[in-house]
Parts: C-alpha cells; structure tokens; sequence
C-alpha cells in the first residue's frame, strides 16, 4: 500500500500494539547481530559529519539500539521516543546494561503529536515509513533539528522501485490475510524532500543500503 502525501487517516494505535509484541526479538537481535545494515550506514554518515559531544533526539526509537550506539560512539546524550511502552521499558533496560542510564532518557509518546527539545541531530531509522501520514511527524523532527536530521526509508526510487513497491504490497498482503494490522507506506521522497526544505533542510547525503535508502538532512 502507497501512502499519500497528505493522507489523514490515524493509524498509530497498530503501530503501538505491534511493537509491543516484537520489543523482546528486536532486542534479542541487536544483541546477536548489532545494528542493521542501514543503520550502520546511517551512523558512519553521522560519525564523519561530526557526532561526539552532540545531542541526539531518536524518535520512533524502538528498543534504543541506534541511541544506544551513539552514546557509545562519543554523542553526548540522547532522548528516545516510541509509540510501545514495552519497546521503552526494553530500551530502558539497555540503556541500564551498557552503564548509560545517566546518558539516555526513554518515552512513551507520539513523535507526530509532540514537541520536542531541541538537539544536534534528529534520528527517523525506519520510522516515516509506519505512518499513514508524514506531515505532523516531519514538522515536529525538523523544528527539533539545530543541525543533521538522518532518516532510512523505502528505496522507492529509480530502477529499485517496481521490486519495493510489489515486495510491500506483498508484505501488506500477507499482513492482511493474517489479520495483522501492521502496514509499511511508501511515501513519496520527493514529497518528503519538499516538507524538510520547507523546514529549512536540504539533502547532504543519500546512500543506498538494499531495500532501504539512508538519508542526511542538515540545517542551512
């Protein structure tokens, strides 16, 4: 399913529900395997623009893997935030274990529906992509955002584009038939382009991580 630039419909309580149910496997995860591949991406470019002593703001932050590994890499501190409490409680936890409960704050919240203080760099790894609707949730990142904001999204772009869009309809699909309500929205990149230009934000980078592309922002 494509989501729409302007679409309203409300769809976080899913998102919400579903993560719940999956806080403990992604975890579990991050243990075994670390960060995943966009991910590591994603924090290189942030690690070569200049990472050490920045604030981090990690929204949709899940089980806190990426905040976790920028305060491991130098950030200062980060505030993390997730639709799920229990993929808050798991990040707390992780925080705890890595001796960096000091260093990161953990909430339950809306991203799209909050303000939030501002910091060096505003984190979306794989986030836009849950929400039926993108405006409210980039305004509230970028008006967050003093310097880089770093997204990973659908690779809906060029030659990749017909295998996306046929691989999240069919994941959709299958979501559907099982009565799960999760979904992954495509949104379009040239839209979301517009709305952080808007926001005073232009491209720094883009570097393709399979089916994913991974994004820099900075403030100009």
């Amino acid at each position: 399913m494509t989501g729409a630039c302007c679409e309203n419909a409300d769809g976080t309580k899913w998102i919400s529900e579903h993560f719940d149910s999956r806080a403990g496997d992604h975890c579990e995860e991050y243990r075994r395997n670390g960060l995943s591949q966009s991910s590591i991406i994603l924090m290189r470019r942030l690690i070569d623009s200049g990472l050490s002593g920045r604030t981090v703001l990690d929204l949709g932050c899940g089980s806190g893997q990426f905040s976790v590994e920028a305060l491991k890499k130098g950030a200062l501190s980060s505030v993390g935030m997730d639709l799920s409490p229990v993929m808050i409680a798991t990040a707390n936890r992780l925080a705890g274990e890595s001796g960096l409960e000091l260093k990161a704050k953990f909430l339950v919240g809306d991203a799209a529906k909050q303000d939030h203080q501002n910091s060096d760099i505003v984190i979306l790894d794989k986030v836009v992509c849950c929400y039926p609707s993108i405006e409210e949730l980039l305004s509230k990142a970028s008006n967050a955002c003093l310097d880089r904001l770093g997204l990973i999204v659908p690779r809906d772009v060029g030659f990749a584009r017909v295998p996306v869009r046929v691989g999240v309809y069919v994941d959709n699909l299958i979501d559907r038939i099982r009565k799960n309500p999760a979904r992954m929205y495509l949104h379009s990149l040239d839209c979301v382009d517009y709305l952080l230009r808007e926001a005073g934000l232009r491209r720094k980078t883009g570097t393709v991580a399979g089916f994913w592309l991974v994004l820099i922002y900075e403030r100009y």
